[in-house]
């Protein structure tokens, strides 16, 4: 893992969370029946706390994404890697391949990563199992299409085969 590529996802999430952040506040307060319209949550949300009211709950939501994309941004990279050509060059074979285990990989991170018990533990493994068996097939399904059909549009299928 490089330095760089989890400073960078870093920095990513952390812009992500502080653009995000207003409209999530807006739409949570509209949710619960505070405002009927967007337009009354901008200006009441304005009104009763200026605009630190927007970003009322950042750092709960940074403290939730930040780690995750600290661990899957390098992750991706290690693997991009790992399964490029010598020349550097990835086909879409590879890009889709690894896709699918960067989704694997996250999905058993986070699943364990939320988990507070050994109990949960297994659980949250057993599910990132399923998970990952299911990002499996679907990249497998994905790979085989673009492998055998050659109807790829950057690494998604574009029709069936």
């Amino acid at each position: 893992m490089r330095g760089q590529d989890a400073l960078a996802a870093t920095v990513a999430a952390t812009a992500n969370c502080v653009v995000r952040n207003p409209t999530t506040v807006v739409a949570q307060r509209m949710q619960v029946g505070q405002y009927t319209s967007g337009l009354a949550a901008v200006l009441g949300i304005y009104r009763q706390s200026s605009w630190q009211g927007f970003y009322a709950g950042l750092g709960v939501s940074a403290a939730r994404e930040l780690p995750f994309a600290f661990i899957q941004f390098p992750i991706y990279e290690a693997l991009k890697r790992l399964l490029a050509s010598p020349s550097g060059e990835v086909s879409v074979q590879q890009g889709g391949l690894r896709l699918m285990l960067v989704g694997a990989c996250y999905a058993c991170v986070r699943a364990c990563a939320r988990a507070s018990s050994a109990v949960a533990v297994a659980v949250a493994v057993a599910v990132a199992v399923a998970v990952a068996v299911a990002v499996a097939v679907a990249g497998l399904w994905l790979w085989l299409c673009v492998w055998l059909c050659g109807c790829a549009c950057d690494g998604v299928a574009v029709r069936l085969c």
